[in-house]
């Protein structure tokens, strides 16, 4: 895949890497909290996971293709970093 995945700011941006000059989707789920933390699901590459801040503290699965959010889960505290386990 030539999905690359960047978070400035309260949304993840993700891009074709043959063309960066826009966004090709950008989710906006974890309201006025950065997110902290990105990872692609390696068993199916049409999900990502992310995580937001110290104000937001949620984690969310969303569609590569669409943008559609399939989950979300509150943690106690900030997310700073999201790793896939397996494949599926």
């Amino acid at each position: 895949d030539n999905t690359l995945a960047i978070s400035t700011d309260e949304s993840i941006k993700l891009f074709d890497i043959r063309r960066l000059e826009q966004p090709r989707l950008e989710y906006k789920g974890h309201g006025c909290s950065n997110s902290k933390a990105i990872s692609f699901s390696p068993g199916e590459e049409s999900k990502i996971a992310t995580g937001g801040g110290v104000a937001d503290k949620t984690i969310k699965v969303w569609s590569t293709n669409t943008g559609t959010l399939f989950a979300q889960a509150k943690s106690v505290a900030q997310i700073s970093g999201l790793y896939y386990l397996g494949g599926k």
